[in-house]
């Protein structure tokens, strides 16, 4: 099963909508593609305060513990100019 929930009104956000998609994409494909058939995804958008905080949960396999800080390689940090 998969589920989103959103809140009922737009939630305005500095970021860039290509970046951002780019990254929602892959956590939702890992996500899709790790969880059994029976298993559940739900992504969630809320606000907290001045923050947008956006989660995918799922009930697959995790990623191993040593792993984890090796996920983010992929998106060096860039310099803004």
């Amino acid at each position: 099963m998969r589920r989103m929930v959103v809140p009922e009104h737009p939630v305005p956000m500095q970021a860039d909508p290509f970046r951002l998609g780019q990254v929602l994409r892959k956590v939702r494909q890992n996500a899709i593609t790790h969880t059994p058939p029976t298993g559940q995804i739900s992504s969630t958008l809320r606000v907290d305060g001045n923050t947008s905080v956006i989660s995918v949960v799922d009930t697959g396999r995790s990623i191993p513990a040593d792993q984890r800080p090796l996920i983010w390689i992929a998106f060096p940090r860039r310099s803004i100019t």
